[in-house]
């Protein structure tokens, strides 16, 4: 073992002792160096931002007239989140929100300007400005006004049958009548002069009765009745045959019942009333130029019906489109529509749609509607009833008539129908009528396609008529559970051979008219009675 002892015996090995003691040092220093800690920098805490709603405040109200007002809002801070919309609300009632009334100016947060329409007078308003973010919706401070108005007022109805007759009455700068204003030629015995110009009428802003213009041959333009904002009763334009313009009407916001446009050959289109919001009926005939209805984006109610008839360059209703109710009829004659897409967000009818010119090539327009109070009656060219899946009752008849009807599975939502149902087309099978709980009168099947009634099995009475004309079914097991109809009218099935099915039908006693011919197997009721119902 080496020792001290050792290197003192051994003197010639010191100086390599020496050597190695040197290097092991010099070595340990090295890792000594190598194993230096390197502080690290301390890492900042990430700033948590703080969101919140906006804050703004609501701009002094402005430009007061009889239908609208100038309002708007001036935004202090965002809450540390974008503004995806701003606007004002209003309503009669203190506190309003975007329950009530309300523009839609935009987003970021820069001030607006907001118009504020569909005002009435002698009504008291309460306005906020209003902001959104993704935290929520502020308000600003409310702001209440009154429209009043310092009317020069004109007491009672007024027929302007000259020009004279409008100057004189234009000369007292009236800017309200009670009752109706008729323009135009009234008395057919009377050789009136034709009126040509308005526009001494333009301090009036309210008729509270009609305003009529009719027969006035040499009117080309409403220029005259610009100030005019709202009309409390019917609006009609009636035998003005050279009238190419309403843009006049421009200020118009309200017409408190009908729109009746006749007779205006020259009339390029209704633009001017995009304000109105509501009206009772609509009726437009022989607007041969008219191209579209724009002009009635606007609307969101009409409370009766409406009648196209005769308007050659209508070739759809696309300015409808904002409607959502129609508390009446709806007639299209002679219209020449190949859609009704502008019925597209329509949920009721309050009456019947009728459609007796047979020349929509698809009902897409019905995608909304859930139910119609009178009779629905559709015919054309469509191939499917796809967009009915919403439709889960008619008040009256229901009638689908489309040589090219393949299928019927759009009604697998109808859940009545209170009087006839009568399909005709090239459908196979009635599988969607499987949910139809009740039909009030007849059935009608008309389909040289139909092999399968399957869909009808869940019938067990039926007040009035099944016709099933023209089929390829081969038997009627699908109406085994029937023990009391009005009438069975089966005819031209060329392929039935099978009528057990309605044996327990007539053991029930069935009394009804019973009429049967052209099938392939035509047995008399009491040849089912005895048991000879196939072949």
């Amino acid at each position: 073992m080496f020792s001290k002892t050792n290197l003192k015996n051994c003197p010639f090995l010191k100086p390599y002792f020496l050597f190695f003691v040197l290097v092991f040092c010099i070595a340990c220093e090295d890792k000594g160096d190598a194993e230096e800690v390197i502080e690290e920098e301390p890492v900042a805490e990430e700033e948590v931002v703080q969101t919140n709603i906006p804050t703004l405040s609501t701009v002094a109200i402005t430009e007061i007239e009889i239908t609208s007002a100038v309002s708007g809002g001036e935004i202090t801070s965002d809450g540390n989140s974008p503004i995806v919309s701003k606007g004002v609300c209003w309503g009669t009632s203190p506190q309003p929100t975007l329950v009530n009334d309300f523009t839609e100016d935009g987003s970021g947060d820069e001030s607006f300007v907001s118009e504020l329409t569909y005002l009435e007078e002698d009504t008291t308003y309460y306005v906020r400005a209003y902001a959104t973010n993704a935290v929520g919706t502020a308000y600003g401070d409310e702001i209440a006004f009154t429209i009043e108005i310092d009317h020069v007022v004109f007491e009672g109805d007024i027929l302007l049958e000259t020009q004279d007759d409008v100057d004189v009455f234009g000369s007292n700068a009236y800017t309200k009548i009670t009752g109706s204003l008729n323009i135009g030629v009234f008395n057919s015995t009377r050789n009136n002069p034709q009126i040509e110009n308005l526009e001494p009428l333009n301090s009036l802003r309210v008729v509270e009765g009609n305003l009529v213009i009719a027969s006035n041959y040499n009117l080309e333009t409403l220029e005259g009745l610009n100030s005019i904002s709202s009309i409390g009763g019917t609006l009609s334009l009636n035998d003005n045959r050279f009238l190419e313009d309403i843009g006049a009407l421009g200020n118009l916001y309200f017409i408190g019942d009908n729109l009746f446009l006749n007779n205006c050959w020259l009339l390029k289109n209704i633009d001017a009333l995009k304000k109105i919001r509501t009206i009772n009926k609509l009726v437009i005939i022989d607007a041969d130029i008219i191209t579209s209805l724009d002009g009635l984006l606007g609307l969101r109610e009409i409370r009766g019906d409406i009648f196209f008839e005769s308007n050659g360059g209508l070739k759809n209703i696309d300015g409808l489109e904002n409607v959502t109710s129609v508390g009446g009829d709806i007639i299209f004659e002679s219209s020449g529509f190949d859609n009704i897409d502008g019925l597209q967000n329509v949920i009721t009818i309050g009456g019947s749609l009728f459609s007796p010119d047979g020349r929509f090539d698809n009902i897409d327009g019905l995608k909304s509607l859930e139910s119609i109070t009178g009779t629905l009656d559709l015919f054309g060219s469509f191939n499917t009833v796809d967009a009915l899946r919403n439709l889960k009752t008619v008040g009256g008849d229901m009638y689908l008539r489309s040589n090219s009807l393949s299928n019927i599975d759009g009604l697998e939502n109808l859940n009545s129908v209170d009087n006839r149902l009568f399909i005709s087309g090239l459908f196979s099978d009635v599988d969607a009528l499987s949910n139809l709980q009740s039909v009030g009168q007849d059935i009608f099947l008309n389909s040289s396609n139909l092999n399968n009634i399957d869909g009808l099995n869940h019938f067990t009475s039926l007040n009035g008529r099944i016709s099933i004309i023209q089929s390829m079914l081969v038997n009627l097991d699908a109406l085994e559970n029937l023990t009391a109809v009005g009438s069975i009218e089966l005819t031209d099935n060329g392929e039935l051979v099978d009528f057990c099915g309605l044996r327990p039908l007539m053991d029930a006693g069935f009394s009804g008219t019973y009429l049967v011919n052209n099938n392939a197997f035509n047995p008399t009721q009491q040849d089912i009675i005895d048991g000879n119902c196939n072949q």
